[in-house]
């Protein structure tokens, strides 16, 4: 049983009571209430139902209503959702069949079978009325509307979507506290929601959260209420989270003393709960005698309340397989956690350990996936531990790629960036799991090839699935024939997203925070509600958005030229993967990360930009060993797909360790031998090199330098941009090409914005940039304020431009950097542009100086328009590197590397 708002308003509204004027009615309903909040549910039911009929035979229809729905209430809270979820059905259609105008009772219907639907396991139909219930609410504050958002809080925080949920509760408490006041119980039940929503993310937030719901509840409410023991509860989950295991431990024994007061000897879903809960604590701790006790008696009261089938019955067995799994008893655990799988399976049963479940009628989508992984896992340590047959391991591999397509359907369920990146986090490590069995299972005879493809499969499947996502969904609408004006529908609440995002991300003052969060959350509501209706409407739109083919090695061989390498890595949690793709095919170099792998590329950035060149060839030459291997003499570029931290350096700079020198420009580096790209996965790579239509463009380049900025900014001005673009003005107007330059003031955030923008084939920002990676939205290019618009284009306005360039350049500070996520890359400025439409980008990696980027910009294009070597954009930023590499003043890497190309 998961924890839940456990009380709902009961008066839906006392213009309904003043319809009836029997006092003697009107005090028995008043009981039936008081009842109620004192925690007898059982007897608060008979009342309701007692004072229901009454109200039934005077023809009350709207109060006998009202009693079925608060009978209703009772049953969730006595644990009984089917019959819970049967009453409030039934209320529904008598509402719909006798009354007229009940959009208030019929919102209340909807909401109180959403919350039973939550409690039986199925938060795919939970969220489906309880979103039409948040639709039939009047939208002004009241206390039934906070509870629907409660609710949905929590069905969103069921499906991982934490963020979310994490807004609708906020939303919720802040209406309450508006109704009822800051230590109000409603207030209380908030916090607690929010305490719930915080635990596995920051259990320390958590607990704050929860102690001022268990303050607000002994005081209103004593200690031994309901109330409290599921406060107490989430308590003691938070502490064990904080490895506060003897005050968890305490918390949930005092919780089954306050269930044991109130139920006796009789079986309830709190009881279960709370022996699991016990049980997990004691297992954490290491105390298994006791946990394996108190697992087993909650899954067997599981079972006789809720039958084999059961999202509470399901956690329960994996609750024990991980009891033997933490002892290295891998065959019972293996036997658990299959039956975890099928408990959340609603229609099937299991069959032979080879037999893989079908991925369909689930309870709960993410235990599933977890269930799948842990039996996985148990798989590959009975093969190493025990059995050491090859079968056990590949079982372990189907396992794992079912949790592959597991994880498709999960990201389809994730509704923002945050929470996708969250699950690009889990999925990195069911992939880490899946190559190391793969490279295994590729020793035995004749499977090297096969198992080294399913292993780059699934290296690939970790590489940026949220921007593939993203540029999937962009060419989907215009597949999909979706009109001109649901399109401009559609940016226009994502302008508005993305404005009140900013404007949140300034403001330091309570009261305009909570007054722009609750902008946004309407903003974001009608968002999600667009695009729901937008996939409904649009079936081909739906299967384009969500049918991401990822590229096979056969796929990249074919789209690779001639003389053409990719490197591409994955970070394991400790070896690193590094799978070579040339023209002859697929290899694959696996290495130990070593204990300073996470330290060697923040070391190479110092000591080049702190100029310390023994302290760079150390790290430069470790870093060229670890990451380059051996290469077929026929091959001249290489395309790097980076992983993790391995994006934030310029690989460039690495040096090879035969050579030496006294200075930097003496140095063999990987420049010196190759040229060099980057991309963010082989798929977008593959894409890139596909035919493409001819990009219809008006203007050949536009150029863009504010060179001063307001002081405001903190910006420095940057003299030397006006000299860069005057030179390149000069450049491709010799090659008579178009030329709209843009200096000072004319050199407008507005202008970008503008309609104008697709019509450039190369764009060219010289500006300052800033980089925000824990909140990457806000990462920004600075230019000219005008018209409403302050000068500063975020990430997040970036994504709803349309570019339409093969080349977009910044020519500014730590353009290419960002917030690094797990199983994603780096999330910032290059991710924006890629999607706005950049076929090709240069970008940089750390604060660039104003003369030599001026220096390496000009000669860059010098190259691209006049170097029959150089047409292509590699190419020439190779050669513009090298020249400033030759030079007595910019031999240092701190002046030609930090610029990188995304594309080719």
């Amino acid at each position: 049983m998961k924890p839940v708002a456990f009380f709902k308003p009961l008066l839906c509204s006392l213009s309904l009571l003043i319809l009836f004027n029997s006092h003697a009615q009107y005090d028995l309903l008043e009981n039936a209430v008081e009842t109620f909040e004192q925690g007898d549910f059982a007897g608060a039911y008979e009342q309701f139902s007692s004072v229901g009929a009454t109200f039934k035979d005077l023809g009350e229809n709207q109060l006998y209503s009202l009693c079925q729905l608060r009978m209703a209430s009772c049953q969730i809270s006595l644990g009984n959702f089917q019959e819970s979820k049967s009453l409030a059905e039934n209320a529904l259609n008598f509402i719909n069949t006798n009354l007229s105008n009940q959009a208030l009772l019929q919102a209340e219907s909807y909401s109180l079978i959403g919350e039973s639907e939550l409690n039986l396991g199925r938060n795919d139909v939970a969220l489906e009325n309880l979103l039409e219930a948040e639709r039939l609410f009047p939208k002004e504050p009241s206390a039934f509307l906070a509870e629907c958002y409660e609710d949905l809080g929590l069905t969103y925080w069921n499906n991982q979507n934490y963020d979310l949920a994490i807004q609708y509760h906020e939303k919720a408490l802040d209406m309450r506290q508006t109704l009822f006041g800051k230590r109000s119980l409603a207030a209380g039940d908030s916090y607690n929601n929010l305490g719930i929503t915080y635990i596995e993310e920051n259990p320390f937030q958590a607990s704050l959260y929860l102690t001022r719901t268990r303050q607000i509840y002994e005081q209103e409410l004593g200690t031994d209420h309901p109330k409290v023991a599921y406060c107490l509860l989430n308590l003691a989950r938070a502490n064990e989270e904080l490895n506060n295991f003897a005050e968890a431990l305490q918390l949930v024994e005092s919780v089954q003393e306050i269930w044991n007061e109130q139920y006796g000897e009789e079986d309830h879903p709190n009881k279960a709960f709370t022996l699991s809960a016990l049980g997990r604590t004691n297992l954490e701790s290491g105390a298994f005698d006791e946990a394996e006790n108190a697992l087993q008696a909650s899954l067997q009261m599981y079972i006789r309340i809720y039958g084999d089938k059961h999202p509470d019955v399901s956690n329960a067995y994996a609750l024990l397989g991980q009891f033997f799994y933490d002892q290295g008893k891998w065959k019972q655990a293996i036997r658990y956690y299959d039956q975890s799988i099928y408990a959340n399976l609603s229609d099937q049963a299991p069959g032979s350990k080879r037999q893989l479940p079908k991925l369909q009628g689930y309870f709960n989508v993410d235990a599933l996936l977890q269930s799948l992984i842990a039996k996985a896992r148990a798989y590959e340590n009975f093969h190493i531990d025990k059995s050491m047959q090859p079968a056990h391991l590949q079982i372990a591999l189907n396992t794992f790629a079912q949790c592959d397509t597991l994880i498709g359907q999960i990201r389809q369920l994730r509704q923002n960036d945050n929470d996708k990146l969250r699950l690009a986090k889990d999925a990195k490590d069911v992939y880490d799991n899946a190559i190391r069995i793969s490279l295994m299972l590729a020793n035995q005879p004749f499977q090297e090839k096969k198992y080294h493809e399913i292993a780059f499969n699934f290296s690939e499947r970790s590489k940026s699935a949220v921007l593939l996502e993203a540029i999937s969904e962009t060419k989907a609408k215009g597949f999909a024939g979706i009109p001109d004006q649901l399109i401009e529908q559609e940016d226009s609440l994502k302008n508005e997203i993305s404005y009140l995002n900013q404007k949140l991300a300034a403001s330091s003052k309570e009261e305009e925070q909570n007054a722009l969060k609750g902008q946004l959350f309407t903003y974001q509501a009608a968002y999600r509600e667009f695009i729901d209706q937008l996939e409904e409407d649009y079936p081909k739109y739906f299967d384009l958005k969500y049918n991401t083919q990822m590229a096979t090695v056969a796929d990249l061989q074919k789209a690779l030229p001639e003389g053409h390498a990719i490197l591409s890595y994955f970070e394991g949690e400790s070896r690193l993967y590094t799978f070579m793709i040339t023209a002859n095919g697929l290899e694959i170099f696996n290495k130990p990360k070593g204990d300073d792998y996470q330290k060697q590329p923040t070391g190479l950035r110092n000591a080049i930009k702190y100029n310390i060149q023994s302290a760079f060839e150390k790290s430069a030459k470790a870093l060229y060993e670890l990451l380059i291997p051996d290469l077929p003499k026929d091959i001249n570029q290489l395309v790097i797909i980076p992983d993790g931290v391995l994006g934030t350096i310029p690989f460039e700079a690495l040096v090879n360790p035969t050579s030496s020198g006294d200075q930097y420009k003496d140095l063999t580096y990987l420049l010196v031998e190759y040229d060099v790209s980057y991309d963010y996965s082989a798929t977008l790579f593959a894409e890139r090199m596909r035919p493409a239509e001819e990009r219809p463009t008006s203007q050949d380049i536009l150029l863009m330098a504010p060179v001063e900025f307001d002081r405001s900014t903190g910006m420095a001005t940057l003299k030397g941009t006006e000299k860069e673009l005057q030179s390149i003005q000069y450049l491709f107007q010799g090659n008579d090409l178009q030329v709209e330059s843009r200096l000072m003031a004319n050199a407008s955030e507005n202008f970008v914005k503008g309609p104008t923008l697709d019509q450039y084939k190369y764009l060219h920002f010289a500006t300052h940039g800033l980089v925000h990676e824990s909140e990457p939205e806000l990462s920004r290019i600075f230019l000219s304020p005008s018209d409403g618009e302050d000068g500063s284009l975020y990430s997040g306005e970036i994504y709803n431009l349309k570019i339409n360039a093969e080349l977009v350049t910044l020519s500014a500070c730590e353009t290419g950097l960002g917030k690094v996520a797990k199983g994603e890359g780096i999330v910032g400025l290059s991710r924006a542009l890629l999607y706005a439409g950049a076929k090709n980008l240069i970008v940089s990696l750390w604060p660039v100086a104003d003369e030599s980027t001026s220096e390496l910009m000009i000669e860059f294009y010098r190259q691209h328009l006049f170097s029959a070597y150089s047409m292509h954009f590699a190419g020439a930023l190779r050669e513009s590197k090298l020249t400033m590499m030759r030079s007595e003043e910019f031999q240092r890497p701190y002046y030609w590397a930090p610029f990188i190309l995304v594309g080719m």
